[in-house]
């Protein structure tokens, strides 16, 4: 990360979207800040659905590009961990690092880790670097290109 790059705690300024359905579903949906550089560090999330992942809503916003999560532990029910999903609307997603992580438990249906596209992105140079994943009842990977739901 440059100098430039500013880094957000993500439960405390990160620009996410709490969806509270009904009372048994919970989810919080990452989407990056709207500029390049962006780093995601030291949290620890618990949620039912999605953990840590990339979306790009708008199909005329910006590339969704050089966003970094660091040092981040997880605990998820459904969904992904960490990765990216469905609702990449934009025309590039590209340079995602997810780092030095710990996937403490999955129950899901989907992979720990994963990538879903069914939009109109490119998505390229997503790289798992020292990610560690204890507990994934399911498989620990999923990558599919598919249509949005």
């Amino acid at each position: 990360m440059s100098d430039t790059s500013r880094a957000f705690p993500l439960l405390a300024s990160l620009l996410a979207t709490l969806v509270s359905p009904p009372a048994a579903a919970r989810a919080l949906v990452v989407y990056p800040p709207p500029q390049s550089e962006s780093a995601f560090e030291d949290c620890f999330v618990r949620n039912y659905d999605d953990s840590i992942v990339v979306k790009a809503l708008y199909p005329d916003a910006r590339d969704v590009e050089d966003v970094t999560v660091r040092r981040c532990v997880v605990w998820y029910d459904w969904g992904f961990s960490l990765g990216m999903t469905c609702e990449a609307r934009v025309a590039n997603i590209r340079r995602l690092r997810f780092q030095d992580c710990d996937v403490l438990h999955g129950m899901a249906c989907r992979g720990a880790l994963g990538l879903k596209n069914g939009d109109p992105a490119t998505v390229s140079d997503v790289r798992f670097e020292d990610v560690r994943v204890e507990d994934a009842r399911v498989q620990l990977l999923e990558l599919v290109i598919d249509r949005d739901m």
